[in-house]
């Protein structure tokens, strides 16, 4: 839904400003903002600027769990099932490495990192 309302838009690109994201959702800025402040929007900052990820204004229209916390519960389950899960920087591409049983996963942020941990190793239980 998202997604297509961008490219009626001439926005079809992964970061929005703030009024960008305020068009997309037909609300006022402030709203924007606060959606922001309450963190149920992922923002990235270049410089002094801060965009919002196209993304994040997906899952947020859809209802999806937030990251941190998905990421949280699959850190949690992961653990419970035996598990040494280590997370790090990646000095190769910037981002994170987050890796257990085996597997390794890599993310712009430690919970993309997780999460994609979390679907490799769902991937190899059902194999």
């Amino acid at each position: 839904m998202i997604r297509e309302r961008l490219r009626e838009m001439g926005l079809d690109r992964p970061l929005l400003t703030p009024a960008q994201a305020a068009a997309v959702l037909e609300v006022g800025r402030p709203a924007v903002e606060r959606l922001i402040r309450e963190g149920r929007v992922r923002t990235v900052r270049v410089g002094r600027k801060v965009y919002i990820t196209a993304a994040s204004l997906e899952r947020l229209v859809e209802g999806g769990v937030p990251a941190a916390q998905a990421a949280w519960l699959a850190l949690r389950l992961m653990e419970r099932a035996g598990l040494r899960v280590e997370l790090f920087t990646d000095p190769k591409g910037g981002g994170f490495r987050a890796s257990a049983g085996g597997k390794e996963a890599l993310g712009v942020s430690p919970e993309e990192a997780l999460l994609a941990l979390a679907e490799a190793l769902a991937k190899e239980e059902k194999a």
